[in-house]
């Protein structure tokens, strides 16, 4: 199967496009700034140590504070007896990895005994052991790939070999070894280097490049597409670890606007889905479950009303598979499909759903029919929702309806802005309305910066009581903006 990978970087941030035969079948996006996720790599400050609960409270930046266990520190020297009071101390800063991610009532689980992964191997620079996958074919394997990781091991480093590096070059797992442990050392340069700041992130699991490199990019079948010059050399540095894999291209072009990223974005969040038969789905997302409707809708077949729901629900079940993969649906999910009289239907339609999710890499569990008809089914939550990333609850309904978020709307504002100087205009005035001023002004350094890298352009921002979210209003030289802004008496902020 041919895919494709296609990255736009905008301003701020980067999105991507799973493209299999010619269909998304998978959005790349980056959650924003909302909570730690499994796997990170961050900066935390110890702000309470309890002897008896053998634990410390970390500061990770957010109004939850995180948990470290005493069994999760990096103290070789420490025996288990000593208390965690004379291990660490009140006011340090560590560098953690998450473990767990917090909850409504809870701060993530943190370690120090942080790992970097590879597709063949798990780096740790701190653990002092070697451990070997127990799916290997045998045990002789298995010790002379125990004995091949001690052999490039310096000092306190710990490794993990992985199942598949049994079939390759032992060549390939060395550079990738080498790969990780310089990406460890740019983390440690940079947590001591740097201004120490709690929840300040190194490592994020969930990045674009990392998820590609990570993936897709060992896919020999696979072209990686992007428009950002910084992860393009990023991917084709992960990429020349492998000897074989994705091919990596660079292009000018804009990759949302050459495929249709907002155009789709849309259909993905919309609740109604249409089969290629004419049937429908209704797609709708509640705090405890997602329910699936089946509906046949203009299809009425051409034989009976058995032969119709069957038809109906064996098209529903394989587009189900994809859309939740698409919409990154997770917890429990129940689908009603449409009745139907025989065992034998129901067990084709459970077969082809089951078949459909197996292209899926998150953990997908189809129980099978409930004692009401309805089919019952898990995918376990490995990113936040697209609906959840794009859209927000109104606070005009009440939360019966959703909006663009302010993160996805300054988007929209930075593609706005990149469209607006192909002119090669010296400044341009950016009218928006008090939400997104607020939510720019809130990263004004971010912002100000990337436009300077990106763009080259002065912005002059002005707040709006309008109900349009924004509006380029001038562009034009800059005296020219600030005498028009003087004249109408506009506050301006200039980035």
């Amino acid at each position: 199967m041919k895919r494709t990978i296609a990255v736009h970087t905008g301003l701020t941030e980067a999105r991507g496009a799973v493209i299999e035969d010619g269909r998304v079948t998978e959005w790349l996006m980056s959650p924003g700034p909302t909570r730690l996720e499994t796997g990170m790599i961050i900066t935390g400050q110890i702000t309470d140590i309890h002897d008896g609960m053998d634990a410390a409270f970390i500061d990770i930046g957010s109004d939850k504070r995180g948990f470290l266990h005493k069994s999760e520190l990096n103290r070789p020297d420490k025996g288990e007896d000593v208390p965690i009071s004379r291990q660490v101390t009140k006011g340090a800063y560590l560098l953690l990895e998450v473990l767990r991610p917090g909850t409504d009532t809870k701060g993530p689980k943190l370690t120090e005994k942080i790992s970097f992964s590879g597709k063949y191997a798990v780096y740790m620079p701190f653990s002092r052991y070697v451990a070997v996958s127990k799916k290997m074919s045998s045990e002789s394997v298995r010790e002379s790939w125990r004995a091949f990781g001690k052999e490039r091991l310096q000092e306190d480093e710990g490794l993990i070999i992985r199942t598949n590096a049994e079939e390759e070059d032992p060549e390939v797992i060395d550079r990738e070894i080498d790969l990780l442990r310089a990406k460890a050392d740019e983390v440690k340069r940079a947590f001591l280097d740097q201004p120490i700041k709690a929840g300040a992130v190194h490592v994020d699991p969930s990045a674009l490049a990392a998820r590609i490199s990570r993936d897709f990019l060992a896919d020999e079948d696979t072209e990686v597409i992007c428009d950002g010059r910084q992860l393009y050399e990023e991917l084709v540095r992960e990429r020349e670890v492998m000897p074989l894999g994705a091919s990596v291209s660079y292009t000018r072009e804009n990759v949302a606007r050459l495929y249709e990223f907002e155009r789709m974005m849309m259909q993905t969040v919309r609740p109604y889905v249409w089969l290629p038969n004419g049937g429908s789905l209704l797609i709708e997302e509640t705090e405890a479950m997602t329910v699936i409707d089946v509906n046949s809708g203009r299809f009425t077949g051409k034989e009976n009303l058995r032969k119709t729901a069957y038809q109906t629900n064996l098209q529903a079940a394989k587009v189900i598979a994809r859309e939740l993969r698409l919409r990154e649906v997770s917890g429990i999910i129940l689908i009603d499909f449409i009745d139907m009289d025989t065992d034998d239907d129901r067990k084709d339609v459970l077969k082809t759903l089951r078949q459909g999710c197996k292209q899926d890499r998150t953990r997908v569990n189809v129980i099978g029919f409930t004692s009401l008809g309805l089919v019952e089914m898990t995918r376990k939550k490995s990113r936040m929702p697209i609906g959840e990333i794009m859209k927000e609850p109104c606070g005009c309904c009440g939360g019966t309806g959703r909006v663009d978020t302010a993160n996805e709307q300054l988007y929209r504002v930075s593609e706005a802005l990149q469209e607006a100087v192909q002119g090669k205009t010296e400044s341009l005035w950016l009218d928006l309305n008090v939400r997104l001023y607020e939510a720019l002004t809130s990263n004004q350094e971010d912002w100000a910066s990337a436009i300077k890298a990106r763009i080259g352009v002065r912005v002059y921002v002005t707040q709006s009581a309008s109900d349009t979210p924004f509006q380029i209003r001038m562009t034009a030289e800059s005296g020219e903006i600030e005498a028009r802004l003087d004249r109408e008496e506009k506050a301006w902020l200039k980035l």
